[in-house]
């Protein structure tokens, strides 16, 4: 294909993407940074001011060499934006030495053009004081502050704040890593986030409360809650929320009291070391719920009781160690009847590994006629930690296959392109210095396909050992994977094998070659 033939093909393309609605190429162009965005606009002349009308701006650190060019690029940005198109939403993601002035301008910006949709976030592991107060808005509907590791470090939170949100329109709230500090400015009766009088979905995760024993959340339109890794001075979570359908809690720090007011509620998830210490005016709606409890502090009694509160529910799901603990104290349940008389499945499946466990204690007839007497239609599935230790292995073995299966595609075709290109690579001179450089690369690349050749040996090794601990008919349905995967690595070794055998004979003709030429000892000139 000649050039006029390849120049017309992308002028067909081009014109092909012109045609399309703005709002559609505004969409396309959202899945980029807003500086890729504008680069693109020089694919057509239609797309030239195309980033002007952009609804979507995506503000990613990532894209400039420091804070302060990403600075000047918004002031000039939002200097030429065309001011009477709104913006549907911004992505902010930034860190190092920014300023609170800096964010204050997009923030700014965006709120005076009814944004709908804020996402921050934070890259970097030091703290920055960040006011809720900067982000005031009368449109916006989603609001998303995060915290991203850039190192796995001890945690430090990443946002702290001591204002209160005061968002009407809001209904998604997404906190990561955010630091509540209620001091004498806010009303801890009624709650940080008492001013979202629309909220729906709330999520805290990784958050600290300071300034106050408990942490009200009453919203009267709130659908979904999660409350995961919530710390600090806290004693007491109390919720009243008459329309809460979900609630998932992960409490694996802090022991906390939780209050819960949500005659609606349909799905309750908890996690943690301890017994959840749940105090409700009940639960008549219930339908699903999985308690996973994982400590050796969690009370058998505190499990009785909680079991009062779930009378309604109809799919029932606990890990094998609650079972156990409660097998442990059989007695609690004898004339009691069961509390469960909507069930239709109950799962037990195990957290811990038998590797794990001291005392293991056999689940009793007492536990489980105490959970399905008052059931008997309910089906009944335990999962064995045997099952559970197959299926991790299993997952485990074909995770292992697949990035050794990528690695040596990368490897066999790393090697073909230096195999074609090694003459260029090994260009020799006259000079001994040169034939001395020849044994020092020749040495170099003998390491680098060792290094590689025992890498993807000790990676088939360890894919074996966890295949051999799987069960005989599990090891016979992925035995044909790992045989075409020691089939791969072998081809792959081979070109290693082969490259260093091409160096070698390489250099031994350009040796003979320069001995040759050595040897040849002219007459003199006259």
């Amino acid at each position: 294909m000649d050039n006029e033939q390849v120049e017309k093909r992308m002028n067909a393309g081009i014109d092909r993407l012109s045609n399309l609605p703005d709002d559609l190429i505004h969409k396309i162009l959202s899945f980029v940074g807003i500086k890729h965005a504008i680069e693109l606009s020089f694919l057509s002349s239609r797309w030239r001011y195309i980033w002007t009308s952009m609804p979507h701006l995506n503000f990613l650190i990532e894209d400039f060499s420091a804070s302060a060019e990403l600075s000047r690029f918004v002031t000039h940005l939002l200097s030429r934006r065309n001011n009477l198109i709104e913006v549907f939403s911004v992505k902010l993601c930034f860190g190092g030495d920014f300023s609170q002035e800096f964010v204050r301008q997009i923030l700014n910006y965006a709120f005076s053009h009814n944004i709908q949709q804020l996402d921050i976030t934070w890259l970097y592991e030091n703290t920055i004081e960040f006011p809720l107060s900067l982000i005031c808005s009368q449109s916006l509907t989603h609001l998303s502050m995060r915290r991203e590791y850039v190192y796995q470090t001890v945690r430090r939170y990443g946002f702290t704040s001591t204002s209160t949100l005061e968002l009407p329109a809001l209904t998604t709230l997404y906190l990561h890593d955010f630091t509540l500090c209620c001091d004498e400015n806010i009303d801890k009766d009624i709650g940080l986030f008492s001013k979202c009088a629309n909220l729906k979905i709330l999520t805290l995760k990784g958050c600290k409360v300071i300034g106050s024993d408990h942490l009200n959340i009453c919203h009267p339109l709130l659908s979904n809650l999660t409350l995961e890794d919530v710390q600090g001075s806290l004693n007491v979570v109390n919720v009243i929320s008459p329309q809460l359908k979900s609630l998932t809690i992960n409490d694996w720090f802090e022991k906390y009291q939780f209050l819960i007011s949500a005659p609606n509620l349909v799905s309750l998830l908890y996690k943690g070391y301890h017994s959840l210490d749940l105090y409700t005016d009940g639960f008549h709606l219930l339908e699903k719920v999985d308690l996973c409890v994982t400590g050796g502090i969690a009370s058998a009694h505190k499990i009785v009781c909680l079991f009062q509160h779930l009378q309604s529910v109809k799919y029932l799901t606990l890990n094998l160690e609650i079972l156990e603990l409660l097998s442990s104290s059989a007695e609690l349940m004898l004339n009691q009847p069961s509390p469960f008389t909507n069930l239709k499945s109950l799962h037990i499946y195990p957290i811990k590994e038998v590797w794990e466990l001291q005392n293991k204690v056999k689940i009793s007839t007492e536990v489980k006629n105490y959970l399905l007497d008052n059931s008997p239609s309910a089906t009944f599935t335990e999962v064995s930690r045997e099952e559970v230790r197959v299926r991790k292995d299993t997952k485990l073995a074909q995770n292992q296959m697949a990035s050794l299966r990528v690695k040596l595609e990368h490897e066999k075709t790393e090697m073909d392109t230096k195999i074609a290109q090694v003459e260029n690579l090994l260009k020799i001179g006259r000079r001994m210095t040169h034939v001395n450089r020849c044994w020092e690369g020749l040495s170099d690349w003998i390491e680098q396909g060792k290094a590689k050749t025992d890498d993807i040996i000790s990676e088939l090794r360890n894919i074996k050992g966890v295949l051999t601990k799987l069960p005989a008919s599990k090891r016979a349905e992925m035995q044909p994977c790992f045989s075409s995967l020691c089939s791969e690595a072998d081809t792959v070794v081979n070109k290693i094998m082969d490259h260093a055998k091409i160096l070698c004979d390489m250099k031994r003709n350009r040796f003979t070659a320069y001995f040759h030429e050595l040897s040849a000892i002219s007459e003199p000139s006259v």
